[in-house]
């Protein structure tokens, strides 16, 4: 998986960049609008702990325990968890990562693109029957420091990395 090595590696250069990402979401979780807000920005903060976590992992992350990171794992046709019959390089491969239930709701939502990669993804947090996402690229934009686009950029980076793991995670395991 060249895009997954690829991912790593970024990542395990721009450290210090997802550690500021990381604090900017809590700084989100903590001052942001409604409760399903917060909690949606909590999560993103965890996914971008756990992309910490595995980057410093020993054997290039390889025995990595992503169990701790999300709450359940379905995909495409019905929303089955039954993962045999698919791979995460099938193109159109659509995956739905639960990260929070019981009120607020968080989802991560997103395609594969056949190359080892994910090309579209969205974090849905819902509470009392409205659903919404999270505009990733605006909360980045309330950085104190560091330019928006390489926060937006690092971020977009870990959420990739997170998909990848998480999903080729349930089908080894």
């Amino acid at each position: 998986m060249e895009n997954l090595e690829a991912l790593t590696e970024i990542v395990q250069r721009k450290q210090s960049t997802l550690s500021a990402v990381r604090r900017q979401c809590l700084h989100l979780c903590e001052l942001g609008g409604d409760s399903s807000a917060r909690t949606a920005w909590g999560c993103v903060a965890e996914i971008c702990h756990a992309v910490e976590q595995y980057s410093n992992a020993p054997n290039d992350g390889e025995d990595f325990d992503w169990t701790p990171f999300y709450y359940d794992v379905q995909y495409r046709s019905a929303w089955s968890s039954d993962f045999t019959g698919w791979d995460i390089s099938d193109s159109g491969v659509e995956c739905e990562i639960l990260l929070a239930g019981g009120g607020p709701t968080v989802r991560l939502y997103c395609e594969l693109d056949g190359y080892s990669g994910s090309g579209q993804y969205r974090v849905d947090h819902s509470h009392a029957c409205a659903t919404q996402s999270l505009d990733l690229r605006e909360g980045m934009r309330e950085f104190d420091t560091g330019s928006s686009l390489e926060n937006y950029g690092i971020l977009c980076d870990a959420l990739e990395l997170y998909i990848l793991n998480v999903a080729s995670y349930v089908q080894e395991y």
